[in-house]
């Protein structure tokens, strides 16, 4: 609300006084308003004159300053700098609060800001500043200071309590792959001893259906001890550095054993198994039998898995062509089971 008063004398009419008033309730809100947002969150929110080199408080309830008293911003600067006790941060910060550096800065840029930290009276802290234009032109600037020390300290904390969760999933993992190779180490003896046996029996005179039992015996032996000796490479799976060790194989016998190997469990479910090798040029190959028994029982496994009781799997195996020594075949495993996208 605004009131004028005139005073005028009686005879002539001239005006002998003049009052003029006016409600500061509006600026004093908006000065309470910005003090109580800066105690909040701000050491001082401040505007800055470029031209003049002076600074002038909107609101430093964390500081002290007289709010809408300028003062020179570049003597500011200068006490503040003299309470960071690291040189390398003090130099920091007196480049990027320079009204040259400022003015420069902001003739590309919206905004502008910075973090220092440092130690004042012996205690760590770390502030962070920020300059905007104000208004039109680029002489005036708003500035503003927070004290970020405590969400620093926080986010160090989180980062420790990170780091730290990291070395024990790490220490866990490293535990699990000694307990593996240690058993790994264990299954193995037991294992060449079954197989040993086997060989034993098989030199005696027995009927053929005890031979083909131990033929599978066997072939189901030999392929348990190659995940046993994967397993012994933990280290090397876990550094992605899987190798292939190729041997000269029938291929006849290695189709032969792949189907050996799920026999007990298509027997089990009672699964009918429809085996398509037409015209399959069987001959010796090189090649790491134990990896490609591995993809196959996988897919096969999961085949007999998802496929309900009396279904059917149809295995199909067929060459897609043989350039110079190379063979390209094709290994197809279809089911009634559930299927999948």
């Amino acid at each position: 609300q605004t009131t004028v008063h005139l005073t005028r004398k009686p005879d002539s009419g001239d005006i002998i006084a003049f009052i003029y008033t006016y409600d500061i309730d509006d600026q004093k809100q908006m000065a309470d308003a910005l003090t109580l947002i800066a105690r909040s969150a701000y050491d001082y929110i401040a505007l800055i004159d470029l031209d003049q080199d002076t600074l002038r408080f909107l609101a430093a309830p964390q500081i002290g300053y007289p709010v809408n008293h300028p003062c020179c911003y570049s003597k500011f600067c200068d006490h503040f700098i003299k309470e960071i006790s690291d040189p390398v941060e003090q130099l920091k910060i007196k480049t990027a609060s320079s009204t040259d550096n400022i003015r420069k800065q902001l003739e590309t840029k919206k905004f502008l800001e910075y973090t220092f930290k440092g130690t004042h009276h012996g205690q760590r802290i770390m502030k962070q500043i920020r300059f905007r234009p104000f208004g039109q032109g680029n002489s005036r600037v708003l500035t503003s200071r927070t004290d970020i020390s405590d969400l620093t300290a926080r986010q160090e904390a989180q980062q420790e309590a990170l780091q730290q969760a990291l070395n024990q999933a790490q220490a866990a993992t490293a535990a699990k792959s000694n307990f593996l190779s240690r058993m790994s180490h264990d299954m193995r003896t037991p294992m060449n001893g079954i197989l040993g046996l086997t060989e034993l029996m098989r030199d005696k005179q027995h009927g053929s259906d005890l031979q083909s039992d131990l033929d599978q015996l066997e072939i189901s032996g030999r392929y348990l001890l190659t995940l046993i000796n994967d397993t012994l490479d933990m280290s090397k799976i876990e550094n992605n550095v899987l190798e292939l060790h190729p041997s000269v194989f029938k291929g006849i016998q290695i189709f032969q054993s792949l189907v050996a190997l799920t026999r007990p469990n298509l027997k089990k479910k009672h699964i009918h198994l429809e085996i398509h090798a037409d015209n399959l040029p069987f001959t010796y190959l090189y090649i790491d039998a134990g990896r490609l028994q591995q993809i196959v029982m996988n897919i096969m496994s999961n085949a007999i898995k998802f496929t309900p009781e009396g279904g059917r799997i149809d295995f199909y195996m067929r060459n897609i062509k043989k350039t110079d020594d190379v063979l390209t075949d094709e290994i197809i495993v279809e089911d009634t089971g559930v299927g999948m996208a």
